[in-house]
């Protein structure tokens, strides 16, 4: 017959599972001062920033300790040393590390102070005197009671909006 089988009035009962889908694996991300590693001058602070996703806690390490927040930022205070700050971020998926490390520049001699332009766009800035050609050399010490111009470059397309921090204004 080509017609395909007969049934015979039956009730069947199938059972059928499924897994769950795998828990999403955490992410975590930590800066300082906005990028992935940063330097300062001598006894300064920077400001750490972190994120993560898929986690419901995370844990600080290294040159800090305790429960974070998800996301947030926190000053590392004044250092005098280079510090690694880690966390990691953990969930149902698992856990994820990150770390940054925050170079501090050596203290100026003995009748010197130290100059440190952070720069937070495209282009660069430029120092007179020289010493200061950031997008390469971003810091300088120079001699106490030198007067020092700088001079914002910003890329094609791009202009020039403030100055902010220790040198302030347009």
């Amino acid at each position: 017959d080509t017609n395909g089988p007969t049934c015979v009035d039956q009730t069947k009962t199938v059972n059928v599972t499924t897994e769950p889908p795998p828990p999403t694996t955490p992410t975590a991300n930590i800066q300082c001062n906005g990028s992935d590693s940063c330097s300062i001058n001598y006894n300064t602070s920077a400001t750490l920033s972190w994120t993560s996703s898929n986690a419901t806690s995370c844990t600080a390490s290294g040159d800090w300790s305790g429960s974070k927040p998800l996301s947030g930022s926190e000053s590392t205070g004044n250092l005098t040393s280079s510090k690694t700050y880690e966390i990691t971020c953990t969930g149902p998926g698992g856990s994820a590390p990150a770390s940054v490390i925050v170079n501090v520049n050596p203290p100026p001699p003995v009748g010197y102070y130290s100059l440190l332009v952070n720069r937070t766009a495209n282009g660069r800035v430029q120092s007179s005197p020289s010493g200061i050609w950031c997008g390469t050399d971003c810091a300088e010490n120079y001699v106490s009671g030198t007067n020092v111009t700088l001079e914002a470059v910003p890329d094609s397309g791009a202009s020039f909006n403030r100055w902010e921090g220790d040198c302030s204004g347009t």
